[in-house]
């Protein structure tokens, strides 16, 4: 079935010409889960979508992966791992397999505008507070929030609440703690991220 919502001033009709208040004209964009066969969102731009300064590739975290045979419990002491950078390049991997990678930040300052072309994120804050920016609208997020950025949205996390504690960085949760409620994801492309947001 198909829905649709709304938000901010939209033209009447899909796909047609929608004037800006000075005389210039909205730039259109159709973006889809899978391209024009699935779920999608049209959004209207001020500026041009493809008019973009510079594009650079993140570094993924580690290239060094191995298999841990046997299966044994692990204690993850994220607590201990250290602090800086941002819900990007701040990035620590955890775990992964060919579907997912949990990966952990304990971040002190906004990233810049980022855009994950290979996979859906799924961010969990564990203290402090922020407001996640997208080409959707903005988002304020605290302490027990999970949010779920799809595929190709552009996005930035902005720190607005320190952390309660005396500690100056918030910290996401360790891996046994978090994934009971965490769901689960069974596209190959999806990639769930981990990440927290700190007060610096």
């Amino acid at each position: 079935m198909v829905y649709y919502r709304a938000a901010g001033e939209i033209p009447r009709k899909r796909h047609s010409r929608f004037p800006r208040p000075d005389g210039g004209l909205y730039a259109e964009e159709l973006m889809g889960e899978d391209g024009f066969s699935s779920s999608s969102s049209l959004l209207y731009h001020r500026h041009s979508p493809t008019a973009i300064v510079a594009a650079e590739p993140v570094d993924e975290a580690d290239p060094s992966l191995c298999d841990h045979r046997p299966l044994l419990p692990r204690h993850y002491r994220t607590h201990e791992l250290s602090a800086g950078g941002d819900a990007v390049t701040g990035r620590r991997l955890l775990l992964a397999n060919d579907d997912v990678r949990l990966l952990y930040a304990a971040v002190d300052r906004p990233n810049e505008l980022y855009r994950n072309a290979t996979g859906d994120e799924l961010l969990y804050i564990e203290d402090g507070g922020a407001v996640l920016e997208s080409v959707f609208g903005t988002l304020t997020v605290a302490a027990g929030d999970y949010m779920v950025i799809p595929r190709a949205t552009t996005y930035r996390l902005v720190i607005c609440r320190p952390r309660a504690s005396s500690s100056s960085t918030p910290r996401t949760p360790n891996a046994t703690s978090m994934a009971p409620r965490v769901p689960s994801w069974s596209k190959k492309r999806t990639r769930a991220c981990s990440s927290a947001i700190a007060a610096g």
